[in-house]
């Protein structure tokens, strides 16, 4: 799973980066608000971890900006801070947390959160991949009939917003079953904006 990190405190952030590497997780970093939304579209993390408290875009912030993007919307988002009132929990969820953690944290406490944000974004986006894998498996060697394969399995989806951001979302799949051939990774992503206009 990848799961980026905002923090400015670098202890903080050398910790979170630790528990999620022991877990096998995909870590980026992110010193500011600013930088972690600038990673998001590059990333495209299942989970993101923010402090709530840090100068410039807090995590707060970057809930609303994340949840605001058709392809970021179902990002699990965790969000830690020292602040523990259960109004201050409840302005996090507001904004778009999925779970509100209270410094400091267990080791075990972030293990379990992280598990349990794998379960929530992960389960459905295995069976997301499976799909994508067999529009690859359909296509011959040609950029027609790839771009032709995976269009089918978008229109096949019901809501064209959520399958727009599925297409985006597992991009890296395709780039990795076409390997180095980036030509085509630039005819799909033609594709993609094609089919979401």
């Amino acid at each position: 799973m990848r799961v980026l990190i905002a923090d400015d405190d670098p202890i903080a952030l050398l910790y979170a980066q630790s528990v999620a590497v022991a877990l096998d997780h995909e870590v980026a970093l992110a010193e500011t608000g600013e930088a972690a939304l600038a990673l998001v579209d590059s990333f495209q993390p299942h989970v993101i971890v923010t402090d709530w408290l840090m100068p410039g875009l807090s995590g707060v912030d970057l809930c609303q900006q994340v949840r605001a993007g058709d392809a970021t919307r179902e990002t699990y988002i965790i969000v830690y801070t020292a602040l523990s009132t259960p109004e201050d929990r409840l302005e996090a969820l507001g904004a778009g947390a999925d779970d509100v953690l209270i410094k400091p944290i267990a080791a075990e406490d972030f293990e379990a959160r992280l598990h349990l944000a794998e379960r929530v974004t992960c389960g459905a986006s295995a069976s997301d991949e499976t799909v994508l894998r067999a529009a690859l498996a359909r296509s011959a060697s040609n950029d027609a009939d790839l771009v032709r394969a995976l269009a089918e399995t978008y229109q096949s989806r019901e809501d064209r917003v959520k399958a727009r951001a599925f297409m985006r979302r597992h991009l890296h799949v395709v780039e990795a079953v076409l390997g180095d051939s980036h030509e085509r990774v630039k005819h799909l992503r033609g594709a993609l904006s094609a089919l979401g206009d």
